[in-house]
């Protein structure tokens, strides 16, 4: 406290100064947190507001300022700031990096740090399920909310938020100064665990979740950069009757489940067709089967009946042929979806007068569907 009339507040010394060796408290990372989200955390657990965390100890030599300096952390984290949070907290080096975006291969469909358009149509840089924060022991943020292609919580089937319902302000957690969990709105202050979630209907939801399904699975298999899926995401919104010159990652939440619903209304099936198309016969053919299921976990769920030569019964006491005597194993069946998908590609292949002996630039059908 000064030495004049009246109280004062002074910043006190950094923690790095007080606790030279590690940061007196730790915290653990939750599955999927964004690095930001856990820094953010972290400035609370100690005292300090993530404004202030920021400016005075992880931004020091940064340039970043006040500003978004966490969330420019997720898209590059500094080696010298990895070295310090390593050091300070205890954290692996290798956990702490793989909270950030990094080099996903989905990073073209990264939500912006700044807002697009100042009205409600525009994205913001981070989404949130109202439901999970409610249900987290320390609500955090996770690393899937900043991708365009997520636009639904799956464990509670409602769409996602990226405004605060009360001040209709996008989220800036880094910019909070008071000393409050994360989920409190930093503009306003509102509890977004408190936020009503819009309802879906079962078609917007199946039609959103299938784009991200596709993501992740060709970003899983390793094609995601050589395949087209991004750049026919990206122009969607120039598919509606109304087009926009926007990328779909420029869009809000509720303006890119707007136009997925849109385009998957009718009986044209645009957004069907659009996902469908590759530069890619082989890609085409095997997310095809996909598309044409509804998603992942319908394409990939067994049939109702299970043929006798594909899982033989170990209680089947019948006598059995020479060829039955010889167990037969089970078929995997992406094995039969590459199959299946190759068989197709080589198919349209020789419609259109080719050789047949197409070999897909993702490697070959085995390797991308297994």
């Amino acid at each position: 406290m000064r030495e004049h009339a009246g109280l004062a507040i002074e910043v006190q010394p950094r923690l790095a100064t007080l606790a030279p060796e590690r940061w007196p408290a730790r915290v653990v990372p939750a599955h999927d947190e964004l690095l930001s989200s856990w820094l953010h955390r972290l400035a609370f657990v100690h005292g300090v507001s993530p404004r202030h965390f920021g400016a005075n100890l992880v931004g020091e030599g940064l340039g970043f300022g006040s500003g978004a300096w966490s969330a420019r952390l997720d898209l590059a984290l500094p080696e010298f700031v990895l070295n310090l949070l390593h050091r300070q907290t205890g954290a692996g080096r290798d956990r702490i990096a793989a909270m950030t975006i990094g080099a996903a291969p989905w990073r073209p469909l990264l939500l912006p740090v700044r807002q697009a358009r100042a009205d409600r149509t525009g994205a913001t840089w981070l989404q949130f399920c109202p439901s999970c924060l409610a249900e987290d022991e320390n609500p955090y943020f996770r690393r899937a909310w900043r991708r365009a292609s997520v636009m639904t919580c799956r464990r509670h089937r409602r769409a996602l938020l990226d405004r605060c319902p009360s001040c209709a302000q996008g989220l800036a957690p880094f910019n909070q100064r008071a000393l409050l969990p994360q989920c409190h709105c930093a503009v306003c202050g509102f509890d977004l665990r408190r936020a009503a979630a819009p309802d879906l209907t079962p078609a917007a939801r199946k039609a959103a979740e299938l784009i991200d399904d596709l993501i992740r699975l060709e970003a899983t298999k390793g094609f995601l950069q050589k395949s087209a899926l991004i750049e026919r995401i990206s122009a969607l919104p120039s598919l509606q009757n109304s087009p926009s010159h926007l990328k779909f990652a420029r869009l809000s939440t509720l303006e890119r489940l707007r136009c997925v619903a849109r385009l998957a209304r009718g009986t044209d099936r645009r957004l069907q067709k659009h996902l469908c198309a590759d530069r890619d016969a082989v890609i085409a053919s095997w997310r095809g089967i996909f598309v044409r299921a509804g998603g992942a976990t319908p394409a990939l769920k067994p049939p109702p009946h299970r043929l006798a030569w594909l899982s033989p019964n170990d209680n089947d006491d019948r006598p059995r042929t020479g060829i039955g005597k010889s167990r037969v194993h089970a078929a995997d069946l992406r094995s039969l979806l590459s199959a299946y998908g190759a068989v197709r590609a080589r198919r349209e292949l020789r419609e259109r007068g080719g050789s047949g002996a197409y070999v897909s630039s993702a490697g070959s059908s085995a390797s991308a569907a297994s």
